[in-house]
């Protein structure tokens, strides 16, 4: 069975498939494993087994989210093999213990890469991680490093899948600052004593003072140390209204109990924590955690069919009081070389474990939306510490959104939770929960434009918590992630959904333009702008295409968005007007300039015969 949640590479995405056919599952705590999978060289023709290393700690300081690493990618690598495979050979594991000392640990890793594995997942720090690294590079193999990092590195040798701070604390930064999160003022940083958090925190500064702030305290103790009564007396002390904790380890445990100690109630101290998710806080007391906050890029209460799958999956295998942690995306691949792995991950990334899309850049980061969670309440925790963490489900970002389908229709279903979200007019199928409607009215200048144009002039707000299902298509959808540097330009009719918080704009097109494509002397359509998720609503699969000072031709409209920086412009195919008559193209859409574009060439052949027999129905008539 092949591992769920995992997509074909979209078009545009072949050159990963031209390898060989492939897939690759990725599981783990702040991120998982990629696998490859495929029927290209790179492993011994003789060899029966290809074999990969786990290099994660089950005791010592590290503990804490090492030994869920290795049952998690254990589980992954079964499920793989199950399905036929490495290259047509079995995954065999080598899972020593480091136990979370610096001198195991490279002994570890030479006689992993010594005895042939292919691949290694693992480290927890980045002092680890740094220790490591030569190692690889020497023997030119591949480490694939889950956790969030500082930055500031880059090696062709080594995957870096969790987030950097400008992925998740500088969100975070944002939303304590903003009024959702209470408008802090005084911030307090507590970290533990190595580089991640004393780099992560120099960065958080620096971004502070963008906002005219200044921290109040900033304190580290080292790695593994309990002993924080001296830290928590200078919170108190500061006052701080706030503290981001990048605390690591099993040392999280002596800093909640320190604070409970002292009296501080996340009512109006509350900490925000950026290495805690639902694994840490099974060695939590749920009493010491209820009221504050986690920032990571996934939790396991996630509303979506992929996560429900994946994490019965686990559980099954494990145990029911287990959690998972950050699943990765996987990509297609097809070969244990290391520079094709590289290139199939960047390039083929589609597992969209939250409702937006996440992908690699070029460096060898992860590039994924952030969300904030609320710790669960005392009515959750008196449940049980077991089924309590599981059952958090605070969000404080955004909605999910998931394509889902049957019988070749296929629709879209918003999971919210307190959220806020925008449709198309008369999108609506059905919704399930706590969820109330309503349409804003609209303002002067749109019913203005709706005059002139095919946009839609009500766009209806759903909030509140449970499901709202769209109605079926026989075409597609493509979610899309909008982020607040960016302005979006819609095609006519594609806008779906939306988060609350992307705002709507409108957009005309120059009237030279409009007329040469045929959409009268006014073209206006749908902008969007701010920090969230779109679906867009699409007839097949889209790729995205991003211009530097460049020029994308396209014989008809198949661009259904592009960013601002982008000008459109209708032309004659050829220069003279014979040589356009001679070709058969009878204009072209030109896109120039820098940005990006979301092309969609191929339609989904029921889509088409859909759409060709209304055409033929329609010239008989």
């Amino acid at each position: 069975m092949i591992p769920p949640g995992i997509h074909a590479p979209r078009l545009g995405r072949r050159a990963a498939l031209w390898q060989g056919v492939a897939t690759t599952l990725a599981a783990a705590r702040l991120l998982g494993p990629a696998v490859f999978v495929g029927c290209s060289s790179g492993v011994p023709p003789r060899q029966k087994t290809v074999t990969v290393g786990l290099l994660h700690s089950q005791t010592g300081t590290t503990a804490v989210g090492g030994r869920s690493l290795r049952d998690i990618e254990t589980h992954a690598f079964e499920r793989i093999n199950a399905a036929g495979g490495i290259l047509g050979r079995q995954v065999e594991l080598v899972a020593p213990n480091p136990r979370s000392r610096a001198e195991l640990r490279l002994m570890k890793t030479r006689q992993m890469l010594d005895e042939g594995a292919a691949a290694v997942f693992g480290c927890w720090t980045s002092a680890s991680r740094k220790s490591v690294l030569p190692l690889f590079e020497e023997y030119k193999r591949l480490l694939l490093y889950a956790v969030q990092y500082e930055g500031n590195e880059s090696s062709p040798y080594c995957v870096y899948g969790g987030m950097v701070p400008n992925q998740q604390i500088l969100p975070l930064l944002d939303w304590l600052t903003s009024p959702a999160g209470g408008e802090k003022k005084r911030i307090f940083l507590v970290g533990s004593d190595y580089v991640y958090p004393r780099t992560a925190n120099f960065i958080a500064k620096k971004y502070l003072q963008t906002k005219g702030l200044e921290p109040v305290g900033e304190e580290y103790v080292p790695l593994g140390s309990r002993d924080f009564a001296a830290v928590v007396k200078k919170i108190r002390e500061a006052p701080a209204d706030c503290v981001v904790n990048t605390v690591n380890g099993d040392s999280n445990l002596g800093f909640f109990a320190a604070l409970a100690e002292a009296g501080i109630e996340p009512v109006w101290l509350p900490v925000v924590s950026t290495s805690i998710a639902e694994d840490e806080l099974r060695s939590l007391l749920p009493e010491q955690v209820v009221g504050h906050y986690a920032a990571s890029c996934y939790f396991q209460s996630l509303d979506t069919a992929a996560n429900r799958e994946w994490v019965e999956g686990f559980q099954n295998e494990f145990g029911y009081d287990r959690v998972t942690g950050d699943p990765l995306e996987p990509a297609g691949c097809g070969s244990t070389r290391r520079r094709s792995t590289r290139r199939s991950i960047f390039g083929s990334a589609g597992f969209a474990p939250i409702g937006s899309s996440t992908s690699f850049i070029s460096r060898g980061d992860r590039s994924t939306p952030i969300p904030i969670r609320r710790l669960p309440s005392p009515a959750g925790a008196a449940t049980g510490r077991k089924t309590a963490w599981c059952g958090a489900r605070r969000w404080i970002s955004m909605a999910t959104f998931e394509v889902e389908s049957e019988e070749g229709m296929r629709w879209i279903r918003i999971g919210l939770d307190d959220d806020d979200v925008r449709t198309e007019r008369g999108a609506l199928n059905h919704l399930k929960g706590a969820i109330t409607m309503s349409v804003p009215l609209p303002t002067p200048r749109a019913w203005w434009v709706s005059l002139f144009s095919d946009e839609s002039l009500l766009r209806p707000r759903y909030h509140g918590t449970g499901s709202v299902f769209l109605d079926s298509t026989l075409g597609g959808y493509h979610i899309m992630h909008v982020t607040p540097n960016e302005r979006w330009i819609l095609d006519t009719k594609c806008f779906w959904a939306s988060d609350g918080e992307v705002s709507i704009g409108i957009y005309r097109e120059p009237m030279l333009t409009a007329w040469w494509a045929d959409e009268g002397l006014l073209w206006y359509k749908t902008a969007l702008q701010g920090d969230g998720q779109v679906v867009l609503a699409v007839d097949g699969p889209v790729e995205e295409v991003e211009l530097v000072n460049d020029r994308l031709v396209a014989d008809g409209p198949f661009v259904i968005a592009r960013t601002a920086g982008l000008k459109l412009s209708i032309r004659r195919p050829a220069r003279s007007l014979v040589s356009s008559w001679l070709s058969g193209q009878k204009r072209a859409f030109v896109y120039e300039g820098t940005g990006k574009v979301l092309l969609c060439t191929v339609p989904y052949w029921r889509q088409r015969m859909y759409k060709e027999r209304i055409r033929d129905a329609a010239a008989y008539a």
